[in-house]
Parts: structure tokens; sequence; C-alpha cells
């Protein structure tokens, strides 16, 4: 049959389609009402309306957020007490210490609170925990070093929500703790100051934001209460701080959250910290150029972690502490080195893991958990992540010791792996985390019993089978791929979790030419039945797809704006394809 007959034949996209592939329903009343009012594509309408925003009213803030989004600090629960402490602890002179964590989150909310500190005339001891000797969040060794160094007060970021064996020792040891943390809590004591949004009390505001953004309500609480008229210029200070914290640590796009990564990656892209500015320099991305999620979250976080991950975060929060360029670029260059190292270790525990996964049947249930010998603890959580990406389970990567052994941990959107964890805590010796991502400390005896109650709760709690389509916004017809459409494309973002990019199905295709560039990547000339000329197309991995020329194909893509030497032009950035034969 010939390409005009196959094309003459597409009446439905449902009946041609992938089955791993999914359309949203549409939804023309509301459709209508929002490309009437906002002056948009029918497309891009129901994109927002995939969202769940139906309104003109909620669509104007998601488009154009400010910095009235920003909530009443004293809303969260024990705000008053916290700020009260603190200040008398600035005006006593007191010693104070900044308890932190070592991933991208942790070292900005302490980089925030020291900056903070700093510019009110005290000069806090800092703490960050050795991922590799310690791991994540509070330890009673640490604590008593604080006592010997005469700390009188210790504010947590990022940390310390279930820490209360550490908290009643620092009691006892005369120190007060300020909590200030996003994760997973329990039950909550009468005597210990938690600003946490994932309080049960809490209720006026996002509770999935990140632990920077929490430090940062402190910050302003405290300024509201000292009446020294500084928020905006916190704000402005610390938003590209905030945009490395909500991205690195994947929460929701949404609400607080999206104006802060909205706001925040034009702040990165002009920052006043030499640290960030030559990180930036570093990872080839040319001054006052547009910053965008990815670059974030695969290239500047990645060497921020680095040094957390291989050796000592505190060469990362120095880089965001410094105030001298020569000392961020020297910074910024033996990061890169360590995250070089990084990438190789990562490389083979993923390739190791990737062998296990196909001797072992793992993908016949409900999770995933992995363990061996030899694997560097700074990079399973990044093992973790990619093989969530690939097989949508539920992963745990456990690297094995002598005696006990330290696992990371990554889930899929709606498996929550902290309920999971809590029916296995009696197995555990350490665990924390969130619904997305935790971390847990083992018995090398109690694994084999961890990974069966593990799969078994994945699935008693989560009996719903986890589907890995592809979710698609809207089917396009080829006079709807436009610039006009791309720009608002632009406007959507930043795209993450909450507020994924948009894809659109079309299956009026034909490849004119194609290609494979790089590193296995697809790039294809297209054209479609009435439209003129051909489209520019790229599909990142998609070099083992098999194409020839005059193929009619289906695909899933996004449209975008490419710019080249001063020259805007139409491009495809292609999510999935299939030949119609």
């Amino acid at each position: 049959m010939s390409v005009h007959k196959i094309l003459a034949h597409r009446s439905s996209p449902i009946e041609y389609m992938n089955t791993n592939w999914f359309i949203y329903p549409e939804n023309i009343d509301a459709q209508n009402l929002l490309s009437n009012e906002l002056n948009i594509q029918r497309a891009t309408a129901q994109v927002l309306i995939n969202r769940g925003i139906k309104t003109p009213e909620a669509a104007r803030k998601f488009l154009s957020p400010d910095i009235s989004n920003i909530p009443d600090p004293y809303l969260l629960p024990d705000m008053d007490k916290a700020v009260i402490r603190i200040i008398d602890a600035i005006k006593n002179n007191e010693k104070i210490a900044i308890y932190g964590d070592y991933d991208v989150d942790g070292l900005t909310s302490t980089a925030l609170m020291v900056r903070y500190l700093r510019s009110l005339g005290n000069d806090p001891v800092i703490c960050i925990p050795d991922r590799i000797t310690e791991g994540y969040g509070m330890h009673l060794s640490a604590i008593d070093r604080l006592k010997k160094q005469s700390v009188n007060l210790i504010i947590t970021v990022d940390c310390g929500s279930k820490a209360y064996k550490e908290i009643r020792h620092a009691k006892n040891c005369g120190m007060d703790v300020v909590v200030t943390d996003h994760h997973e809590v329990g039950d909550i004591a009468d005597d210990i100051i938690l600003l946490n949004t994932k309080r049960p009390d809490f209720k006026h505001g996002d509770r999935d934001v990140a632990g920077c953004t929490v430090a940062f309500f402190l910050v302003l609480a405290i300024e509201a209460k000292l009446n020294k008229n500084g928020i905006l210029k916190q704000l402005n200070e610390n938003l590209d701080l905030l945009a490395l914290a909500t991205i690195a640590d994947v929460v929701p796009l949404k609400g607080i959250n999206r104006t802060i990564v909205k706001l925040g990656l034009d702040a990165a892209a002009n920052s006043l910290k030499h640290g960030i500015r030559c990180l930036i320099k570093s990872c080839g991305i040319k001054d006052n150029v547009k910053i965008k999620t990815f670059e974030v979250a695969y290239k500047l976080a990645p060497r921020i972690n680095a040094a957390g991950r291989l050796g000592s975060a505190l060469k990362s929060l120095d880089l965001l502490l410094t105030d001298d360029k020569k000392t961020a670029e020297n910074i910024v260059e033996e990061l890169y080195r360590l995250n070089s190292e990084r990438q190789v270790l990562e490389k083979a525990v993923l390739e190791e893991a990737e062998e296990m996964i196909k001797a072992g049947g793992f993908l016949e249930k409900p999770a995933m958990v992995l363990a061996g010998n030899g694997w560097h603890p700074g990079v399973i959580g990044i093992v973790a992540s990619k093989l969530v990406d690939r097989y949508f389970l539920p992963t745990a990567i456990i690297s094995l010791k002598e005696d006990s052994a330290k696992g990371s941990l990554r889930s899929v959107s709606g498996v929550n792996v902290m309920n999971v964890l809590n029916r296995c805590s009696d197995l555990l010796l350490h665990y924390g985390g969130h619904a997305e991502a935790a971390g847990v400390t083992i018995e090398l005896s109690n694994i084999n019993q961890f990974r069966d109650r593990f799969e078994k709760t994945c699935e008693e709690l989560y009996p719903e089978k986890i589907s890995s389509k592809i979710k698609i916004d809207a089917v396009l017809k080829p006079q709807d791929i436009t610039m006009n459409l791309a720009k608002e494309m632009d406007m959507l973002e930043p795209f993450g979790v909450g507020n994924p990019e948009p894809l659109f199905y079309s299956n009026e295709f034909v490849v004119s030419s194609f290609r494979i560039v790089g590193k296995n990547h697809l790039k294809m000339r297209l054209s479609c039945p009435g439209y003129h000329g051909d489209i520019d197309a790229i599909g990142f991995t998609l070099g083992d797809k098999t194409v020839s020329r005059g193929d009619c194909i289906e695909a899933i893509f996004t449209p975008q704006i490419n710019e080249w030497n001063g020259f805007m032009s139409l491009q495809l950035k292609i999510k999935d394809l299939k030949c119609l034969k």
C-alpha cells in the first residue's frame, strides 16, 4: 500500500497506537474556556487540563508564578518556638551548630542557614555526616563532638525528624535542638521543636517541598520577627540555592516548588555566588543563558553530589559558601574529577546489577532488592534511580560490608517506599527518607528476609498493576505542529515530577531522511501530508530504532524551538516511534 493510502486510513489513533502508549481523554469544554481566556493553543490548554489546571485563574497562576505564592512561614507548627530560641541564641552570642546532610538538598540548606547566621553576626559550627563512615542523619558521636566544641544550640537542616534518641542525647548534654526537615515524621514529642511540612498538623500549604525550602521558611520567619524588612532581599539572595535543592531532590514542581524553580533558574543564571557561577561555567552553560531543569538535574547537581559520594561533602559546601573566585574555580576542578570517578564506579555497579537482573528473574516480581559486595555506597542511589527508570519497579540497591550493609531505595509514582519500610522496620538497624527515596542500614543476616518482606509488602499495599505506559497529552494534526505551539511549551516550564514535559501523538509522519548522531541519537527529517516543507526531529538514544527513507511512522514527541547560531527553527523531540507497515 502506498504512503498516501496508509495515511488516508489513519482515522483513529487508538486503533494503531503502541499498547505502551496512553492518551489522556479530551476535555473540549475546558479546552475552549482556557484557549479563549488565555489566548493559547487548544493543545496547550489540554496539557494544563491534564495537570489538573482547569480554570483561567489557576492557569494564570501556573503560567506566571510570583513571590506572592510564598506562604506565611508562621503557618508551620513550632515556628514561633524556633524563632524565639534562635534569636535568643544570637542575642546572647551562643554557639550555634548547623547539622546538615551530604546531598544537594542538605548542602544548599546548610549554606543558606550559615550565610544567614553570619549576616546576623553569628558564625556557626558546621556538621555534615560522612556518607561512607556514618550515613544519613544525626549521630550520637557527632553530638558528642559538638558538645566538646561548646555548642549550645543545634539547628538541623534536611534531617532530624526521627532522630529522637539523638535529640534526647543532645538535650542531656545541655544543647537545645531545632529540627528543620521535609522527611516523613513519626510521633511528635511535645518538647521537640520540629519544623516539617510533613507534620500531620500542617494544613496550610504544600507538604512536598525540599528541605532547603523549610530552612528558608525559618529564615523568613526570623527576618520578620527582627523587623529587618529584608524578606525580599533574602528571597533574591537564596532563590538559586532553593532551585538547586528543589530540582535535585525531585519534589513535585507544583505550587511553591514551581514558583521557586521558575524564579530560581533565572536567579542561578545570574547568581551573585562565585561558586554557582563557576559551576555553571564548568558545565558548558554560557553566561546569562536560560538554565533548564535538565542542566541542574544532570550537570550541576551530580557535581555537587560527587564530593559527598566519594569523599567529604564539605568540599561542595565550601563551593556554595566561598566569596573568592579563585577558590571556587579550584573546587569546581576537583568536583569535575570526582564526578568523572563517580561515573566509572556507577557504570561498574550498574552493569553488575543488570547481570543479576537477567539471571535472577527479578522482573517477574513486584519490586527488586539487589545486593552486591564491593558496591560503592556513594553510587548505589544513582543506580537504583536508573533501574527504576528502566524497569518501573520499586528498587533497593544494597552495598554489602563485613558486618552490615547500607542500601538506597528509589520508588515509582504511587508507591510510597516509606510505607513499605515501616512494615520492615524490625529487620532494619536504621532507615529514613520520603515517599520516592529512602536509605537503610541492615544486618547481613537479614537481607534475604528483608527482600521477601519488601517484595510482599509492595504487592500487598499497592496491588494495582504498576503501569509503565507513556502518557500522551493530545493527538495533533500536522497543521497543529507550529512554532507558536513550541513557544507555548516553553511557557509550561520548568518540567519535572508533577509537571512532566508535554507529549503529543501523530501518525501522519513520513521519513524523508535519517542518520545516527552523537551517542546513538536518531536524527530525522519528517514530512506530513499538507504540511509545507520538512520538520527536523531528534530521538535521543533511539538510534536502535529501525527506520528507512519513505517509512510511515507514528510518534510521540514534544515540539521545541531549536536555536543555532542565532537562527530559530521548529524541532520535534521524539520520545518513541513505531513504523506503520
